[in-house]
């Protein structure tokens, strides 16, 4: 008897486990797009910060620009860290890449579309970390929607690199225009803690029923 509540204690932590997994993806961050005539950059790899409460899987991102010409992208994900010389944060080493073709377009407004596509990036929680999001096949004039100054959390301005340097700079215009749309979407990450007292829980309990 004592086996078989192990076996079935084992069981329902798996199953717990698998559907905290599965459960549905919500939006764990955002920066809403500014009204705009016209995206910010032409060709610029640029990055944007953000940062999350709590642990999180995510699963998806979304973002608003004049992509139009391109069909394929590289989106980066990279650790935070300061440059002394100029005194600002920036991407550090990059975390995760990915390269995906598989992007859904859906027009948002005059000039300006929204695209989403899958990512798999977990995020620890309290962690800053950037994004950049980039065509790798355009030939024609593309760019990243500023983000609303009343939906960002001005981490830092976004930022932009330069290849001939291999430098990161910051923006230092208006001051509405600091940020990049984007949200992520995706689901916290279990605590393990709540796991282990739940095993622990349920193991009691065959110890008891057996006695």
């Amino acid at each position: 008897m004592k086996s078989k509540m192990i076996m079935v204690s084992a069981g329902l932590i798996g199953f717990l486990m698998c559907s905290v997994s599965i459960v549905s993806a919500a939006i764990v961050y955002e920066q809403e797009p500014v009204s705009w005539s016209h995206s910010n950059n032409n060709y610029s790899l640029i990055a944007d910060d953000f940062l999350l409460d709590e642990a999180t899987a995510v699963t998806s991102i979304d973002w608003w620009g004049k992509f139009d010409v391109a069909t394929t992208y590289q989106i980066i994900i990279y650790e935070n860290v300061y440059d002394s010389a100029n005194g600002n944060y920036e991407p550090g080493e990059a975390l995760s890449t990915f390269k995906v073709s598989d992007v859904s377009k859906n027009e948002y407004d005059t000039d300006c579309f929204i695209f989403s596509a899958d990512i798999s990036f977990t995020a620890l929680a309290g962690t800053t970390y950037w994004v950049s999001i980039a065509p790798t096949d355009a030939t024609g004039w593309t760019g990243w929607r500023p983000a609303s100054s009343s939906s960002v959390s001005y981490l830092s301005h976004y930022t932009k690199y330069d290849a001939a340097s291999g430098e990161w700079s910051p923006y230092a215009g208006n001051d509405s225009h600091l940020d990049l749309a984007f949200r992520l979407n995706g689901s916290p990450v279990p605590v393990p803690s709540a796991f282990l007292l739940l095993a622990s829980g349920l193991l009691g309990l065959a110890g008891i029923r057996r006695k």
